[in-house]
């Protein structure tokens, strides 16, 4: 049996805790249309509590989770500067590394833009890096990217901690952030919210829920896992360094800083 806490799990709480029953997934009638938008929004709004804690005594607000700043993966593509970092990157958290351990350098957009202007013909490992958007997103969310130089001329893979956005729970998604060890607070976050709801104000339910969450963070706090992308030296030991060419003729790399 799964100890997965699903969207349905959280909403079947709401439903029950609001007078609606569990609905039908727990063999309960199904909620009408405004009481299923009423839970949904409970749920969302719990689930908002628990991702970017509210202040509390001891706590500032939005506590740094260790399961929202996870290692992150992307592959280059030989001849393209761009690479589509993960769904859910809201930012870096830290060093970019690329390949055994070498750290790229951050610059701006338009550095690196008058790099590839300056030097079309650069490629090799990439040395160094912007974040930029997605600027084509017609057909999905608008995402992140690196803009890197010079030109990849084979497959290499950045590694990089970043901070994570959760999309909102449904039951297309339907796994909260955090596992196991903090579903009793993420449900009591929710039923404070149906509270809320209900009552319009915030009172025993809510009470419960930052009890709730004093515990998960104690536990993240002891749980948390040191950051380490590599080791931080020369980049002598990088296989395939000298690949980096432009017909044979070196280049210069000017990092502009505005």
């Amino acid at each position: 049996m799964s100890l997965a806490l699903r969207y349905e799990d959280l909403a079947g709480e709401v439903g029950h805790f609001l007078g609606y029953g569990r609905g039908a997934a727990f063999d309960d009638p199904e909620w009408p249309a405004m009481e299923a938008k009423t839970i949904d929004r409970c749920v969302q709004t719990g689930y908002g509590w628990f991702i970017r804690t509210p202040e509390m005594q001891g706590e500032k607000a939005s506590y740094p989770w260790s399961f929202l700043s996870p290692v992150g993966t992307a592959t280059t593509v030989s001849g393209n500067a761009e690479v589509l970092l993960p769904i859910g990157f809201g930012g870096l958290n830290g060093s970019v590394v690329v390949e055994e351990g070498g750290l790229m350098t951050r610059s701006s957009e338009i550095a690196i833009h008058r790099l590839h202007a300056a030097d079309t013909n650069a490629s090799g490992i990439p040395v160094m890096f912007a974040l930029t958007t997605d600027k084509d997103n017609a057909t999905h969310d608008q995402r992140m990217k690196f803009y890197v130089f010079p030109t990849p001329d084979d497959a290499y893979t950045l590694t990089f901690n970043y901070y994570f956005m959760p999309q909102a729970l449904s039951n297309p998604r339907p796994f909260a952030v955090g596992g196991p060890e903090h579903h009793e607070t993420l449900k009591a976050a929710c039923i404070a919210a149906a509270e809320v709801e209900q009552n319009h104000e915030m009172g025993i339910r809510y009470k419960m829920f930052l009890d709730r969450l004093k515990a998960s963070i104690a536990f993240d706090r002891d749980h948390r896992k040191p950051t380490n992308l590599g080791y931080n030296g020369d980049r002598s030991d990088i296989r395939n360094l000298g690949r980096i060419r432009n017909h044979d003729r070196p280049f210069t790399v000017t990092i502009d800083r505005t």
